[in-house]
């Protein structure tokens, strides 16, 4: 859980977060990842996916912050 990761991942549907160096919150993980099936995790994989793709595209960011940087270049 660092950085932007929370605001991609929500637990359980997108995957698993756990303190950074906690040990034993990822070896709990680690256990929940190995009990879910697969078809599970392909869903959480898709839904990811489509995630990263509507709210942090490459071309759409590197629009926007363009926008941003003409915007403050004009003034």
């Amino acid at each position: 859980a660092i950085a932007g990761i929370p605001e991609l991942v929500t637990p359980g549907e997108t995957g698993w977060l756990v303190p950074a160096g906690s040990a034993p919150a990822f070896a709990d993980a680690v256990e929940a990842l190995l009990d879910t099936p697969v078809a599970t995790l392909s869903q959480m994989g898709a839904e990811g996916s489509r995630r990263v793709n509507a709210e942090h595209n490459a071309v759409t960011e590197a629009a926007r912050l363009r926008a941003l940087i003409e915007d403050v270049t004009e003034r």
